[in-house]
């Protein structure tokens, strides 16, 4: 984690996998989808803890998008919706 401000690294975390595509903020949250489809959730803060490891079948190369509360994810071989609590968007 950087400090906007002054440039300061705050926090570091490794994932364990090789990421490509961008990490995402939202939620007080970071998302980070590696090359082998698992995506890692860390708190935004400085100590950046693990919330959630969760795979994914297939490769994956694109960024996290998220919106209302909906986490999209695609890999080579799927697009996922995954929302808190279910349901339809």
């Amino acid at each position: 984690r950087i400090d906007a401000g002054t440039g300061a690294i705050e926090g570091r975390r490794r994932t364990g996998g090789s990421i490509c595509a961008a990490l995402v903020h939202a939620a007080g949250r970071v998302y980070a989808l590696d090359r082998e489809g698992k995506t890692t959730v860390l708190r935004a803060d400085g100590e950046l803890e693990v919330l959630a490891e969760n795979e994914l079948p297939g490769p994956a190369f694109a960024s996290p998008a998220i919106l209302d509360g909906t986490v999209i994810l695609r890999t080579d071989g799927g697009l996922y919706c995954i929302r808190e609590g279910g349901g339809q968007p």
